[in-house]
């Protein structure tokens, strides 16, 4: 069983060479960067980076700017955490010049790597994330683009539930 450290690294940007490596595969540099295990968990936090940003627009303009404020506030993180990623931590990585991305594994593929009761959890916790998304705007009687945000976020919440069942019926498959 995998703690969330000990998972497999996935994502849109992430490759695996014939000796079994992780690489991240920069598109703009056109170069592939090996992520060592001494530094997947730096990359699990830098990959996160607009998750943060985000998170910063809500809490600062939940309990101290206007909203306004709070969304620069917000492109500025996110920018510098983008130009830390980018300029200080690939660079310490084993660069692979010219590295060309094989066939890119599906989504759903990669969330199968992950363990069954993890991938229940998720399932749940996606469904009541959407659920609740649409309980609180109606309950906060939201009007024009509150109300399409949560539910957009909610269609998105129960969009990533299907990707977890489909995975889910592809581990079971598997095993």
């Amino acid at each position: 069983m995998y703690s969330n450290d000990d998972a497999p690294l996935n994502g849109m940007n992430i490759y695996r060479n014939k000796k079994g490596q992780v690489i991240y595969y920069d598109r703009f540099r056109k170069n592939g960067y090996i992520i060592s295990p001494e530094k997947e968990k730096q990359y699990r936090i830098y990959s996160n980076r607009l998750l943060f940003a985000v998170l910063a627009v809500i809490l600062i303009g939940n309990f101290f700017l206007s909203w306004r404020n709070s969304f620069f506030v917000g492109v500025i993180l996110y920018i510098l955490l983008e130009v830390i990623f980018r300029f200080r931590y690939l660079p310490s990585c084993t660069t692979v010049p010219g590295f060309v991305p094989e066939k890119r594994e599906s989504l759903v593929l990669q969330l199968s790597r992950i363990p069954r009761n993890k991938i229940i959890t998720k399932i749940l916790l996606f469904i009541a994330l959407g659920v609740l998304l649409i309980l609180n705007a109606a309950e906060q009687n939201y009007t024009d683009w509150g109300l399409w945000l949560s539910y957009g976020f909610s269609v998105a919440s129960f969009f990533m539930s299907a990707l977890n069942v489909a995975a889910l019926l592809r581990s079971n498959k598997e095993k």
